[in-house]
């Protein structure tokens, strides 16, 4: 009587662990890709929720990058982009935005880069594939602006310019390589939230 295995015996087993690590590494690639968009919407909410605050507690920025005290901090604002020449949808942009007389103009720009192989896909207002989300002290809504147009933000009278989907909400979508996908969404009211599609 022999107390081994046989070949076949060996060569099922083999296959079977193969094919069940197979299915491991694909399930945990599949899991950290989704991870990975799930993380760059809530970066994308947390920054905006930053630029909602910066505004409504009236931050003219600090060090080299400030809005002097002579001028009006007219807000700040998020860039986003759906324009894939020079990876600008992998990317976003948060700057303050000070008003002096007449003009105002961009300071404390701070680019934030999404995760290797994430992108904003798409944004709910497609006219533009570029969009300024604005946030102004002393106002608890957003306004939603032509991100290739803006600042300035304002005409002379300080009205606003270039808005876009006056009273509607934004929806960005975040995407990742194999096609899954995340959103963020900014209410007229200001209200941010990020969920699957």
């Amino acid at each position: 009587m022999n107390n081994g295995f046989s070949l076949i015996e060996l060569l099922i087993v083999i296959a079977i662990f193969g094919l069940t690590v197979s299915l491991v590494t694909a399930s945990y690639i599949t899991f950290e890709r989704n991870q990975k968009l799930r993380g760059a919407a809530q970066q994308l909410k947390s920054d905006l929720r930053q630029a909602q605050n910066k505004a409504l507690s009236g931050d003219k920025g600090s060090g080299g990058a400030f809005c002097p005290a002579t001028s009006t901090l007219g807000g700040w604002f998020i860039k986003v982009s759906t324009d894939t020449g020079g990876g600008n949808n992998a990317k976003y942009t948060l700057y303050g935005d000070c008003r002096t007389g007449a003009s105002d103009a961009a300071f404390s720009e701070r680019t934030i880069f999404l995760p290797s192989g994430v992108t904003v896909s798409a944004t709910s207002l497609g006219a533009t594939n570029s969009v300024s989300i604005f946030f102004r002290p002393l106002v608890s809504g957003v306004t939603y602006h032509n991100g290739g147009l803006t600042p300035p933000f304002f005409d002379s009278s300080g009205n606003l310019l270039n808005q876009l989907g006056i009273g509607s909400q934004l929806v960005i979508t975040l995407s990742a390589t194999g096609g899954a996908a995340y959103q963020v969404v900014v209410a007229p009211s200001g209200e941010i939230n990020e969920a699957k599609p």
